[in-house]
């Protein structure tokens, strides 16, 4: 039984990146990206927003809705078409070669 695999594709504004929200990992620097579900006019299906340092997440659980911090809106994402991942099976050609010299060979 094969699955289907959706794909999602990104774009991102990265001058509306927040500094101080990128950590540093064993390979390199990070950010923290969420893509919220929401269909818009130009086919989007994603709204990818910054995600919240931990102090900022913190910070939130004592705060009203109007005061906390969010992150900023970086771009947009779009489902591609799912495709099949079952892996393909090889096929064989067989190929039979003569050395018949009367064959009608143009070279």
């Amino acid at each position: 039984m094969s699955e289907k695999v959706q794909n999602i594709m990104v774009s991102i504004d990265v001058t509306k990146i927040t500094k101080e929200r990128l950590y540093e990992g064993k390979k390199g620097k990070y950010l923290t990206i969420f893509l919220q579900r929401r269909d818009d006019d130009y086919g989007n299906h994603y709204m990818a927003v910054e995600g919240l340092t931990r102090d900022e997440t913190e910070a939130n659980k004592s705060r009203d809705k109007a005061d906390k911090v969010r992150g900023n809106i970086l771009g947009n994402g779009k489902k591609l078409e799912a495709f099949d991942n079952k892996p393909k099976q090889e096929t064989t050609t067989t190929t039979t070669y003569t050395n018949d010299p009367d064959e009608d060979v143009p070279f």
